[in-house]
């Protein structure tokens, strides 16, 4: 016996078929995702007709064609009385790590994705979210009875675990939609009234994080020098540390700590070459070590530096030396003038100020091999002065 779509939802159906149709039409990051926008909406044509509550009426004829096909008519078959109110959106994101998962990069990209299109089809909804990622609501606290519709986004439908199987019981008297999963068992196909699986026994379809609007954030390299007890008063680590930390949280920003030591590298890096890879693709690179500078420079990357040593020791004379600007002492930081100077440094200009310094630290560290030789040229000579080579 074949189940019939309430009357209240034809409204809904039409927008998303109307989306679903311009689906193509979506600014796209780039134009190799037009396959990938052709198979995905194929895919939700298929899974629409999965609908448990459509009496699919026969495959329009003439005139309105489509790359993949059309929807058929779909007419409502019963009245419902209860109007459809809200849908709760939810995955990974919707709970915490004990059980053994947590919301990945996927997950959240997935849960916008799902969102924005919830939004174009003019369909209200809230999101499940955890503490960590604020601006959802707490599945556990919000009155089952606001919502029509469960819609379980990204990742693997894993029915049995604890903390799933409570979020479909509490909401059981909803229906249950599904947006990019893995299907693990044929059987869990039959608890969705809607789905468009990533994965499963059956179907595939790409994953929907190559749909999104892939935002970049500047990538910030931060080296920080080891405690150098040599300087003994004058060596200020802990505030150059400190002012560090307190600058990059003021940024959205993608951090990476780099160590430069080979023996015991927290990252693993076990080269020079692994390490100044790291740093070569940075966008800009804040460092209390004079190599943090040196092989920023050298591979064209700003940096921030800050001498940890009051007055300065060896790191403000190297900037000095091959006159690279951006450079403080520990004793003299003040949080404006580093915000200035790490706005600075994200400009084109900057980047480009940063690979001329080291092309002419370069090619002044190369004469030194020149007169390096020539002065153990003249070792040979009988003579008891010393040679400086600079």
């Amino acid at each position: 016996m074949q189940t019939r779509i309430p009357g209240s939802l034809v409204p809904l159906v039409e927008k998303v078929h109307r989306f679903t149709r311009g689906f193509l039409a979506l600014d796209r990051p780039a134009r190799a995702a037009l396959s990938l926008g052709k198979r995905v909406r194929r895919k939700m044509i298929q899974s629409w007709h999965r609908f448990r509550g459509f009496d699919a009426g026969p495959l329009p004829t003439g005139g309105e064609t489509d790359e993949a096909f059309q929807f058929p008519a779909m007419r409502p078959t019963k009245s419902w009385s209860r109007a459809v109110r809200r849908t709760l959106v939810a995955g990974w994101f919707s709970i915490g790590e004990d059980g053994g998962c947590g919301a990945t990069l996927g997950d959240l990209e997935a849960r916008d994705i799902a969102c924005d299109w919830l939004t174009q089809s003019g369909h209200d909804f809230d999101v499940a979210s955890i503490s960590q990622f604020p601006g959802g609501v707490d599945w556990r606290i919000v009155p089952p009875a606001d919502y029509d519709s469960l819609l379980l986004v990204c990742g693997p439908f894993m029915p049995g675990h604890p903390q799933i199987r409570g979020l479909i019981d509490r909401f059981s008297h909803c229906q249950l939609w599904g947006l990019n999963l893995s299907i693990l068992d044929a059987d869990h196909e039959q608890q969705f009234v809607l789905l468009v699986e990533r994965d499963g026994p059956s179907h595939s379809c790409p994953d929907f994080a190559f749909l999104s609007a892939g935002r970049r954030i500047p990538l910030v390299g931060v080296l920080r020098v080891h405690p150098q007890s040599e300087y003994g008063s004058r060596a200020l680590h802990p505030i150059a540390d400190q002012a560090i930390d307190e600058l990059l949280q003021c940024y959205h920003i993608a951090r990476i700590d780099i160590d430069t030591r080979l023996l015991s590298n927290p990252l693993g890096l076990g080269s020079p070459g692994e390490i100044e890879a790291i740093i070569s693709r940075c966008d800009l690179v804040v460092t209390t070590r004079l190599h943090g500078m040196v092989y920023a420079l050298k591979n064209g990357i700003p940096a921030l530096v800050i001498d940890p040593i009051a007055g300065g020791g060896k790191v403000l004379a190297q900037a000095q030396t091959v006159e690279w600007p951006v450079v403080f002492t520990a004793d003299t930081l003040e949080p404006a003038k580093l915000k200035r100077a790490l706005e600075y440094c994200l400009t084109p200009a900057v980047r480009s100020s940063a690979r001329q310094c080291g092309r002419r630290a370069r090619r002044s560290a190369d004469r030194i091999r020149t007169r390096f030789l020539t002065a153990l040229d003249r070792l040979n000579l009988p003579s008891q002065s010393m040679q400086r080579v600079v």
